[in-house]
């Protein structure tokens, strides 16, 4: 009893170091015990060996033991005969050699070592790490040590060549390695206990790594994603082919062959050093060699991609705990593993588009009306081996891979090669199962349920803003083709010629009709997705539109016969008569019958760049291209109020017009120039003529005939008499104020007569304000008001040559 006890002690006090660093070790005392059995050693060191010729570590001084490390550095260290040749050596073999040495020593029973040792050999060591880097430097070694880190085309074109090949162990292998952020070690000693599904992903178990040898990171799991948008990177499908074409015994692991990454990486060598791999290389490796990818690539690739391969990638502290390295005690003590962290690092690290809608995207699954007895059966017929031996771990995780394997069916049919005979294998078995393809979800579809439940989680909050970003675009390209629609059945589009005029009453007439049709397409097109664009929300839109349409009170006669233009021309000569006798100052009758004559067809112009755009645009209140006429003070508010007509259209209220019905910046800014002065003369009248004022803010309610124009201008021109007199520089236009131009100058001329009305106004409200202060002080002058005339005047010409004045 006491010497098992003791057997396992020692045993127990063996395993404080991993077995990679025993063989490491070990292979540094091989080197320097086969050093000592040539000549050589003999010659340069005799007080290293006894009188009968053995070795004696403990005589090995610390400058014998650096003298040593200067041959090892050189590669002029001699072997035996028979034995491999040694090359130059690195930092870390020299390190390798100095445990080994202190590991001989400790086995001949002495503990101590020699005096300096330590402090002696860390300056070498260090001295060996410069030296390298010089080397670099001059172009001597390669600038970066270690194996290269495979990009993400690269990752892609390998998974792609296994599977092409046949070699669908390797395949997994390489997967499952790039996703989970594995040293190979770990992949190779993965078993069917460590597998769990969480929701709409698989978990892996990692319970011993190089920076958790005792165990003390648990619950660690990490989340494994499907990418059904690429199938030649999915572990989801990787798994599930490899899991149907492998035999399994009783083993646990999910590799059973010993030393497996050893067969993968001369796999990767394979593809690599093939026509198509160099080829690949040339295109994408900077020049890189296939020696210089390995097993380790793959967890350099991966990384990189997850922090520097996409942009408001996961954070990297979880893709460090991800990766399992050691980076202190802050890290164990305040930096705690959470399972949301990983799982954004897993949807990112599968390759799936985090500037997409797609990054939610769920694997495929089975839908609520599947048998789970029948479901079980088809698992045990596609997986036999792995439900004869793992059937209790391994279920869970075989449905979704099942799933997996159906919904890439094509592709693998396409991908899998012949000669292997694997793919007549798993083509037979999934042909089993073909009674579950009915039951079989989209991955993206939304709406559906799943057999079990299942929520989308490792999504950011951006996605789902991008998702809404994207629904709303789709409900544009929608009411876009809602509009074009409508336009075709109301006439189609109107040459550029001629504005297209969309009248009130044919848009009522035709708009429940097409809407239903675009509805029952739309249904058509977009499936399950109906809900975001019902026939209730587009009624609701044309109805928005309607009510644009009964909001624009501007007149339109309807041309096309004979007996329609002559009443335009009547019209028109009595509109203008109207205008004449206005503005001459002949008073008519202050309320006029709007009875009689119907009103007008309200319209509504198409502008042809915005039909050309292919944009949801708002139906304008003037044709494309029209501009602000030239008109006195007198007829401007005149249409201001009551609009009027022109030669080939109508002209609405000025009042109602906004920046989207004028074209370019320039008629903008004209308008909101003619809606300052027009306002400060709007408040003149309400407090100058409060009767004509409350007429004319009725008559534009009214049906606008052209009764009803003719009587909003005789009021306004006897408002206009009314505030003539305190607007003192608003008059008629007289021959000699200014030549009649073209249209651009015609405007040009009407804003000046906008600037003298608004220099009055301020003039006006000035001297209204003095005349408050000077109440209880008689005035003692009878010039100030002139002077101050004169000053205002003066101002004006400065303010006049000013381009911005209003």
């Amino acid at each position: 009893h006491e010497a098992n006890g003791s057997q396992e002690a020692e045993r127990l006090k063996s395993m404080h170091q991993s077995e990679g660093t025993k063989n490491a070790y070990a292979s540094g005392a091989r080197v320097l015990l086969n050093y000592v059995e040539t000549d050589a050693a003999k010659q340069q060191f005799p007080h290293w060996f006894t009188d009968d010729g053995d070795f004696d570590v403990g005589s090995v001084t610390t400058q014998d033991f650096e003298n040593y490390l200067g041959l090892r550095s050189a590669g002029t260290l001699e072997q035996p005969a028979g034995t491999r040749p040694l090359k130059k050596v690195g930092r870390s073999a020299l390190s390798n050699d100095r445990q080994a040495f202190k590991l001989l020593r400790a086995e001949a029973g002495l503990p101590d070592l020699p005096a300096g040792f330590d402090e002696s050999l860390k300056k070498l060591l260090k001295g060996k790490a410069r030296d390298t880097t010089l080397a670099r430097q001059r172009g001597e070694l390669e600038a970066e040590a270690g194996k290269k880190a495979f990009n993400t085309t690269q990752y892609r074109w390998l998974c792609g060549r296994l599977l092409e090949q046949g070699d669908l162990s390797a395949w997994a292998f390489v997967v499952l390695t790039w996703n989970l952020l594995n040293r190979s070690e770990n992949t190779n000693a993965l078993c069917f206990s460590h597998l769990g599904v969480d929701d709409d992903c698989f978990t892996v178990l990692v319970p011993k790594s190089k920076c958790n040898q005792a165990g003390e990171r648990t619950g660690m799991a990490k989340h494994v994603y499907a990418n059904p948008l690429e199938p030649a990177i999915c572990p989801l499908l990787a798994m599930g082919v490899y899991l149907a074409c492998t035999t399994f015994d009783g083993r646990p692991a999910v590799f059973p062959a010993r030393n497996h990454s050893t067969t993968v990486a001369a796999a990767i060598q394979r593809a690599l050093k093939s026509e198509e791999g160099r080829a690949m290389l040339a295109r994408t490796g900077d020049g890189h060699r296939p020696n210089q990818y390995g097993l380790h690539s793959l967890r350099k690739g991966a990384t990189t991609a997850c922090l520097s391969g996409v942009l408001g990638g996961p954070p990297l502290v979880s893709v460090l705990l991800r990766g399992e390295w050691d980076i202190g005690s802050v890290h164990k003590r305040y930096m705690k593993f959470e399972v949301a962290g990983d799982q954004y690092v897993g949807r990112t690290v599968c390759g799936l588009p985090l500037d997409s809608v797609d990054f939610d995207v769920l694997p495929p699954r089975f839908g609520t009306g599947c048998n789970e007895a029948t479901l079980t059966e088809r698992v045990a017929l596609v997986f036999p081996t792995v439900m004869d031996h793992h059937g209790e771990a391994a279920f869970p995780l075989l449905i979704p891979c099942l799933a997996s394997l159906l919904y890439h069916r094509t592709y693998l049919e396409a991908h899998l090669p012949d000669s292997f005979g694997v793919g007549g294998v798993l083509f037979g078995s999934l042909h089993t199962a073909r009674d579950l393809l009915p039951y079989l979800l989209d991955p993206r579809d939304r709406e559906s349920e799943c057999m079990t439940p299942m929520r989308r989680t490792g999504v950011p909050q951006f996605t789902q803003l991008l998702r809404n970003h994207h629904q709303m675009i789709e409900n544009q390209r929608a009411m876009i083709e809602s509009q074009q629609q409508i336009i075709e059945a109301l006439g189609g589009i109107v040459p550029a010629d001629q504005h297209a005029q969309v009248t009130e009453e044919a848009m009522q007439r035709s708009v429940p009709a097409i809407v239903q049709q675009v509805v029952e397409q739309l249904g058509d097109r977009v499936g399950g997705r109906q809900q975001f664009l019902t026939e209730e929300s587009l009624l609701r839109a044309m109805g928005q539109v309607t009510e644009q349409v009964r909001a624009i009170v501007t007149p339109h006669a309807s041309a096309g016969t004979a007996h329609q233009e002559e009443e335009e021309e009547a019209e028109e000569e009595e509109d203008d008569e109207l205008t004449d006798a206005a503005a001459a100052g002949s008073e008519g009758q202050s309320q006029m019958d709007t009875t009689g004559p119907e009103a007008q067809e309200r319209v509504l112009y198409l502008w042809e760049r915005d039909q050309q755009a292919g944009t949801v645009q708002p139906f304008r209140k003037l044709p494309e291209g029209c501009k602000l006429p030239s008109v006195s003070v007198l007829q401007g508010w005149q249409l201001w109020h009551g609009g009027g007509r022109t030669a080939t259209f109508a002209l609405p209220m000025f009042s109602e017009l906004t920046s989207k019905d004028v074209t370019g910046e320039t008629q903008q800014r004209y308008l909101r120039q003619w809606r300052a002065v027009m306002g400060s003369m709007d408040s003149l009248a309400a407090e100058r003529t409060p009767g004509l004022w409350t007429q004319v803010s009725q008559l534009k309610h009214h049906p606008m005939t052209s009764k009803t124009r003719a009587a909003i201008y005789n009021a306004t021109a006897r408002m206009y008499r009314a505030v003539c007199p305190h607007l003192e520089e608003i008059r008629e236009p007289q021959p000699g104020d200014d030549e009649p131009l073209a249209q651009d100058g015609l405007v040009v001329y009407a804003k000046r007569k906008a600037q003298r009305a608004v220099i009055t106004v301020a003039k006006l409200q000035y001297q209204r304000k003095r005349q408050r202060r000077e109440e209880d002080v008689p005035a003692s002058s009878s010039e100030a008001p002139s002077s101050s005339s004169a000053a205002v005047r003066r101002s004006s010409r400065r303010r006049h040559r000013r381009p911005s004045v209003c």
